[in-house]
């Protein structure tokens, strides 16, 4: 009977270890802005509303547990675009080599996920560009302006990566602010942020889809 309990005992170990090595771990890390912009027609205000853990846990939430395990890393400062209007984009691969190695050899990761404020915007929406989210009182527009990148992060071979193709993919719909109460009052900014933190459950989605192709591509 011993013999029988230890057998399973065994056998449950073996099904619990091989099921925590078929799930891809990965980082996610982001170089977003962690303020809410108010563009007015002269001027521009950062708000202290960090957004990004609201869509951190709208990412995890669709996420299938049994294949990835998410787990959030700080993106290098020095070369961080967060809260710098100047910066955009990604730094080159090259640059991100030494922090993904380190990343990787001391969490065992498979993946790395980035998301980003891109270089995107012309023409109309082109003031928007080197902001993450906010409002443009001027147009009452409300943007939430990011991208993903999924890399293995052994290799830093680019898997599978978010695209913006038109304006549909960062306007976040529109919003009349009230001219007579200050513009960072609660009545002009929480539906604005509601609509951002809506709209965002989209991009959400295409990073998960973005995750899933990863994953064949690193089973090919």
């Amino acid at each position: 009977m011993k013999k029988i309990i230890l057998t399973l005992f065994c056998l449950s170990c073996m099904a619990s270890v091989f099921a925590q090595t078929g799930k891809l771990r990965v980082a996610v890390s982001f170089d977003t802005d962690t303020k809410f912009t108010l563009m007015g027609p002269l001027s521009i205000k950062s708000l202290d509303i960090d957004l990004t853990d609201v869509l951190y846990g709208q990412i995890k939430a669709l996420v299938d547990t049994n294949s990835f395990q998410l787990i959030t890393e700080a993106f290098p400062e020095e070369l961080s675009a967060a809260n710098e209007p100047t910066l955009t984009g990604i730094p080159k691969v090259s640059l991100l080599k030494n922090w993904a190695t380190k990343l990787q050899r001391k969490n065992g990761y498979d993946l790395l996920l980035i998301v980003y404020k891109p270089i995107e915007t012309n023409g109309l929406y082109s003031k928007i560009c080197g902001f993450s989210y906010g409002l443009s009182m001027s147009k009452g527009l409300v943007f939430s302006l990011n991208n993903a990148l999924v890399f293995n992060i052994r290799t830093m071979e680019l898997l599978t990566t978010t695209s913006i193709k038109s304006e549909l993919d960062f306007v976040a719909g529109f919003f009349v602010s009230d001219k007579n109460i200050p513009s960072n009052d609660p009545k002009n900014i929480n539906a604005p942020i509601q609509m951002i933190n809506t709209f965002n459950q989209e991009f959400a989605v295409k990073v998960n889809q973005c995750l899933k192709a990863s994953k064949q591509e690193l089973s090919k």
